[in-house]
């Protein structure tokens, strides 16, 4: 049979014990070694974070969606629309290369902006020095991925209008 002990006098045998028992425990811990973070390098190629170049990127589309929406109501709804009733009225005197300039850049190169913005925010790239070995990693984000695909469809679709214009001989 064990004898029954009382709470206090238990008390204060387990604090002496644990007292003993956690220095010695702790002189004969082994510590696994940490690595050095200097032997590596975490690059992250990101120009903004992801929700700032979600909005750069909106506002970087606005533009060709106003112009392309005023495009649309023109011949369906008999509607001129500000920036599309300018391009409308003056650009048939403006010089070629200027109306081309404006189309490109409307309707590719920003868009094709968005794109890059987009995919430089969620494109980490990890290097290890002693390997040489450079990981790339892509942080899924719904909303920079949603911009990435819509504005990527949308030059290529006028890449692609372009060079098949381009092939048929049209102007």
């Amino acid at each position: 049979m064990q004898p029954i002990l009382r709470p206090g006098i238990l008390k204060i045998k387990m604090d002496i014990m644990n007292e003993k028992d956690i220095k010695t425990r702790l002189d004969t811990l082994k510590v696994p070694e940490a690595v050095d973070p200097g032997g590596q390098k975490q690059l992250k190629f990101a120009v903004l974070s992801a929700r700032k170049s979600a909005r750069l990127s909106l506002w970087i589309m606005a533009l060709p969606a106003i112009i392309l929406l005023g495009a649309i109501c023109d011949p369906l709804f008999h509607i001129l629309l500000p920036p599309w009733s300018l391009m409308k009225e003056y650009g048939p005197h403006w010089p070629l290369w200027l109306r081309i300039a404006i189309f490109t850049g409307t309707v590719m190169v920003f868009p094709l902006i968005a794109v890059f913005v987009n995919l430089l925010s969620i494109i980490w790239f990890q290097y290890d020095r002693q390997q040489k070995v450079l990981s790339m990693s892509i942080r899924l984000k719904p909303v920079n991925l949603v911009i990435i695909t819509i504005a990527g469809l949308l030059a290529a679709l006028f890449i692609g209008h372009a060079i098949a214009d381009s092939i048929a001989g049209h102007d």
